[in-house]
């Protein structure tokens, strides 16, 4: 069954030059169709269907992203093929608003979350520990821990 079939059964009842340019009308459309699904099949294979964040959450328009220490919301995806630049494979760039363009790879941005008390401990602590493979992570969070609750119950304290 060919997505033609309806025009060619209607040429059919033509002759000559008609015919024959009617069969060629449906032969073009049949050639773009087939064409059309074999790019959405080759696409599909590439498995690049949605853009994913270094975290495999997928990235939306409007989202908040943070890269390095730039953070913004998404204003544009493009997916791209650079043949001289990321392996030549199909790949997701992001603009944040106040770019030109997209400017970077998807995998390197993160959805960004508002800090918890448990995250700025974190930073706070690894400004004076310099690295946490230096100090033993279980007393790190068991440390981080306590000391959230007390800085919760701070916020709660009628003056």
């Amino acid at each position: 069954m060919s997505i033609t079939d309806e025009l060619r059964k209607w040429g059919y009842g033509f002759c000559g030059d008609t015919h024959d340019v009617v069969t060629a009308i449906a032969d073009r459309i049949d050639a773009e169709y087939q064409k059309a699904i074999r790019e959405l099949n080759n696409l599909a294979d590439a498995s690049v269907l949605l853009p994913v964040d270094a975290d495999g959450e997928i990235i939306h328009v409007g989202d908040m992203m943070e890269r390095g220490k730039a953070r913004g919301h998404v204003i544009a995806l493009m997916l791209s093929k650079y043949p001289k630049k990321w392996g030549g494979e199909l790949h997701w760039g992001v603009q944040l608003e106040g770019e030109q363009a997209p400017t970077a790879l998807d995998g390197f941005f993160r959805h960004y979350h508002e800090p918890t008390v448990e995250d700025v401990l974190r930073e706070f602590a690894s400004e004076f520990v310099g690295c946490a493979n230096e100090v033993d992570d279980h007393e790190v969070t068991d440390a981080i821990e306590r000391f959230a609750s007390k800085l919760r119950l701070t916020g709660d304290v009628d003056e």
